[in-house]
């Protein structure tokens, strides 16, 4: 016995221990973190912008929204790949090119992760009802917290929400896609199906359809007023699918009973044939209504086993209990009551005091305060604590390679190289200019070949022959010279807008007042070498002397030598004779 206490305590131990080691090893930012995040924040931000179908102007925007994205979802367990599927579902989705918040991609990751379903499609069906996509989170937050007080599986719900979501442009739901959740949770707790709520109500948008279901509901003795009026029905079909479907479900309960001897629910004989009618006249499904009429007549005895001087805050807390409740073998409501020691004791609905009712209701809706909650609740705590030290990791590296100036760097030196290569493309012969240069350099040497073959060494021909190659030579050397300078020109051009500002900026005042400046035309001259005239539009405040000190300087100098480098040779040429240089 000993010897397995051992073994279990050291399975623990080394457990513990490796948790503790990958916890380190995730959770711990390195060089080639960084280098790694960098890499992949360009090469997603890449991607994204393909789907974007743009250039590359806001290729930094992206960048820098992958690098917010990608800890938020490393919190919850994703990889980069998620990431990157998450920001492209919401572009695919809306067919715009958005770039959302991390807090927006964040939560919709953590809603695809509770729902099963990928971020495309929930964006999509919410866009199609009028819900914007910053707004989806929210909406299915409160969607949950509305199941869970209930006591309901809020995957299956919501799930079921999903599926009926196109019907929120057909009806006019209070609160859309809330009204629409509190209609699923009703139709699921008392296990009634919604297909048959919008075939009543869709027949009873008509004024026709809407007296031939009030009759049909009249003939057959139904007691709820809502069914039975035409105007009511039509209304309530129209603005009120949700109130409507409630007065179906209550409707059923008159037609099932509690067997006292069997301790289960039945359908009552009179119930079936009269139900069957309805089901016939209203074209629903008669087992449909049967399994509601039993699930409303089962939370209908819980309720009545519950002390009437018991006072709810809201009609979902008594439905809360009504839903968790177990019936014993003597027919009794049964749920779980904490003692004074913590432990759950079984106790009856009918002796329940109201603060024990509340306790339970509020146990029950203990629920986290966001989505991301939510999600992180369905990992055990393994993956909890590796994903928080992952997501702790990842954000340094992201916020290292984010940064605005290696972001901009990386840009420049992808401009610098491609440029680079399109200048050295021009430098070089093309194809065409490569074969024509090949087939007459081979056609002059075969007659040049042929004449020493005859034995005509020096003839005219050869030498006429000898003469073109030498003169193709020459103008492809030249041709070569000119364009090998020019190139690296270029090249030098291109590397210095990575490493310079392209505008000369001086930080002087030069003489300028405080508060709104007008501008008037102001002549300088200033002879560098008697022949360069300056006419300057500036402020008529502008100090003479320094200006003249700042055009002077060594800076304004070599300035200006790197803008003469550039010009044609010979203009060049007669200003540097005409200042001196």
């Amino acid at each position: 016995m000993a010897d397995e206490e051992k073994n279990i305590l050291e399975q623990f131990t080394d457990g513990v221990t490796g948790l503790g080691a990958a916890i380190l090893k995730e959770g711990i930012p390195s060089l080639g973190g960084m280098i790694k995040a960098f890499e992949e924040m360009t090469y997603r931000a890449t991607l994204l912008n393909n789907v974007f179908g743009q250039n590359r102007t806001r290729i930094t925007e992206l960048q820098q929204a992958v690098a917010d994205t990608a800890p938020k979802i490393a919190a919850l367990g994703g990889d980069m790949q998620a990431t990157f599927d998450t920001m492209e579902g919401v572009s695919k989705a809306l067919r715009r090119n958005v770039v959302g918040t991390a807090d927006d991609y964040s939560r919709l990751y953590a809603s695809s992760k509770l729902l099963g379903k990928d971020v495309e499609t929930i964006v999509e069906e919410f866009t199609d009802v009028g819900v914007q996509f910053s707004l989806v989170g929210g909406q299915l937050k409160s969607s949950i917290d509305y199941v869970q007080n209930l006591g309901l599986n809020a995957r299956q719900i919501m799930n079921d929400v999903e599926r009926n979501m196109k019907h929120i442009n057909e009806f006019n739901f209070s609160d859309g896609v809330q009204g629409l959740t509190r209609m699923v949770a009703q139709a699921a707790l008392f296990r009634f199906d919604m297909n048959d709520s919008f075939a009543i109500m869709n027949k009873s948008l008509s004024p026709d359809g809407a007296i031939e279901l009030a009759s049909a509901f009249q003939r057959m003795g139904v007691a709820v007023g809502d069914l039975t009026d035409p105007f009511q029905l039509m209304n309530k079909s129209l603005n009120d699918p949700e109130g409507l479907q409630k007065s179906i479900i209550q409707m059923t309960k008159n037609y099932a009973e509690f067997d006292n001897k069997t301790k289960t629910f039945k359908m009552n004989p009179a119930g079936i044939l009269q139900l069957r009618e309805i089901a016939a006249q209203t074209n629903t499904s008669y087992e449909n209504l049967a399994k509601t009429a039993l699930a409303t007549a089962n939370l209908d005895r819980a309720f009545k086993q519950l002390k009437p001087t018991i006072h709810f805050d809201k009609p979902e807390d008594k439905e809360l209990l009504g839903s968790i409740a177990t019936m014993n073998e003597m027919g009794e409501y049964i749920v779980n009551v904490k003692n004074e020691f913590g432990d759950d004791v079984k106790t009856r609905l009918s002796d329940l005091s109201e603060d024990q009712a509340k306790a339970i209701v509020e146990a029950e809706k203990q629920k986290p305060k966001t989505l991301e909650d939510y999600a992180k609740n369905q990992m055990d705590l393994t993956q909890n604590l590796l994903a928080e030290a992952t997501s702790i990791r990842t954000n340094i590296e992201f916020g290292v390679a984010s940064t605005d100036q290696l972001r901009n760097v990386s840009e420049k030196i992808r401009d610098f190289a491609t440029s680079s290569a399109t200048e050295i493309r021009k430098a070089l012969p093309d194809s065409a200019q490569t074969r024509k240069f090949t087939s007459s350099t081979v056609e002059e040497t075969n007659k040049i070949l042929s004449e020493i073959v005859k034995g005509n060494f020096g003839s005219d021909k050869m030498m006429d022959s000898y003469n073109k190659l030498e003169a193709q030579f020459k103008e492809m050397l030249s041709s070569g010279d000119a364009k090998v300078v020019k190139l690296g020109e270029t090249l030098e051009s291109n590397f210095k807008k990575i490493v310079e500002s392209p505008k000369l900026s001086y930080k002087g005042k030069l003489g300028t007042t405080s508060g709104k400046e007008t501008t008037t035309p102001t002549s300088s001259k200033l002879e560098l070498g008697g022949g360069l005239t300056f006419k300057i539009e500036a402020n008529p405040n502008v100090n003479k002397q320094q200006f003249e000190q700042f055009i002077n300087s060594p800076e304004f100098r070599d300035k200006f030598l790197d803008i003469f480098k550039n010009l044609d040779p010979n203009a060049r040429a007669t200003i540097k004779k005409s200042l001196g240089f």
